[in-house]
């Protein structure tokens, strides 16, 4: 199974059963295929792609940048561009990606929350009592 691997937890967004990501134009996201979401290497979930949507860098607004990143509309523009510095903005599509999760054992939520407590995430999913 193919992979999509964050280095960040943008927005504390691994932990819905819905999020997305912002990618270079691919057409491997295609609506129903299938992923293992990896965060900093290690396995999460299992997600299924639920829509997509094509756009231009100059296209991201304040929903897309919000929800996606948790930043404003200039520094998420600015993390794309430092992320991918030799792309041709003019010219280069990203891809809006919506996903949902289909999978996803307690394992993996304690591992979210492990590499969140790293520092290294913006949020901890709150451990649930029986």
């Amino acid at each position: 199974m193919e992979t999509i691997d964050f280095s960040y937890n943008w927005n504390n967004k691994l932990a819905g059963r819905f999020f997305t990501t912002l990618r270079l134009n691919n057409p491997k996201y295609q609506v129903g295929k299938t992923f293992q979401v990896r965060l900093k290497g290690k396995d999460l979930c299992i997600v299924q792609v639920a829509d997509f949507k094509q756009l231009m860098l100059e296209d991201i607004n304040s929903y897309i940048a919000g929800l996606d990143t948790g930043y404003t509309v200039p520094v998420c523009k600015e993390v794309i561009r430092k992320m991918y510095p030799t792309k041709n903005w003019k010219t280069q599509r990203l891809v809006l990606v919506l996903l949902q999760v289909i999978t996803k054992k307690d394992a993996q939520l304690l591992a979210l929350n492990e590499i969140n407590k790293s520092g290294e995430g913006d949020g901890v999913i709150p451990q649930v009592k029986e």
